[in-house]
């Protein structure tokens, strides 16, 4: 089964957003400040990078017309800095992953124009329509596509759990005690419940993946980090220290 070395929180910025964005059906008329990241998993065979971040874009004013959503980066938060506060240059990525192609998960995917990006399917499609239509994803010719759950490497898995988006996945990492990287198909340890989901494209898909990670977490003994969870932010370990 094999097992992952090391596990590292990367900090990717901040999003300053109204409560309604990430909970639209149990929300206060208040603003949160919650984290992004991104994830780098060492194995003995491969450095794997999930998620890229913001765009750099970021860095130079709104992203968008109106402040629903206000992303908030330094250019330490660009994801080649974070690399290279580890020693590592986007060459020494192995294995590049998107989650889903959202704003605040690939808008480094530019900044890794010789990778070959693995996505799911149901998640390149919308690339392929033109619904994402967004410089931060580059040209995203060079890809490998997923049909559900795979193996990244030993030891690391990805989950397929559409509902937020199409092709969204989750992580499963083995560390000594393994770690569940929800990523979007839940946001919060509160909205960890089939019935008080986060935002979501499909709702009964989202359900079902919810379900399904509380399942596997049961199974594997497995420790969870939410997308976009305040709390857990503040009080886990983020790079340059690692979970093994």
């Amino acid at each position: 089964m094999g097992a992952a070395n090391r596990l590292y929180l990367i900090p990717a910025g901040i999003c300053d957003l109204h409560e309604s964005v990430i909970m639209p059906e149990h929300y206060e008329d208040r603003r949160l400040r919650v984290p992004i990241w991104s994830y780098l998993i060492r194995t003995d065979s491969a450095n794997i990078l999930i998620d890229t971040g913001m765009p750099p874009a970021a860095l130079d004013g709104p992203l968008f017309s109106n402040d629903r959503i206000i992303p908030v980066m330094t250019r330490d938060d660009v994801i080649t800095s974070r690399l290279a506060s580890l020693g590592l240059e986007p060459s020494d990525i192995d294995i590049l992953v998107n989650s889903h192609c959202h704003f605040d998960h690939a808008g480094g995917n530019s900044l890794f124009p010789d990778h070959t990006i693995t996505l799911q399917r149901a998640e390149y499609r919308l690339v392929e329509e033109g619904r994402y239509r967004a410089p931060y994803l580059g040209d995203m010719k060079k890809v490998r596509l997923l049909d559900g759950d795979a193996e990244l490497a030993p030891g690391v898995q990805a989950i397929f759990t559409p509902g937020h988006a199409p092709g969204h996945m989750s992580f499963l990492v083995r560390t000594k005690q393994p770690i569940l990287l929800t990523v979007d198909a839940s946001y919060t340890s509160a909205t960890f419940a089939p019935d008080r989901l986060g935002a979501m494209q499909d709702k009964e898909a989202g359900a079902k993946s919810v379900i399904r990670l509380q399942e596997i977490a049961d199974a594997e003994g497995a420790r969870i980090f939410f997308g976009h969870d305040l709390k857990q932010g503040a009080e886990w370990r983020k790079a340059p220290e690692y979970y093994v």
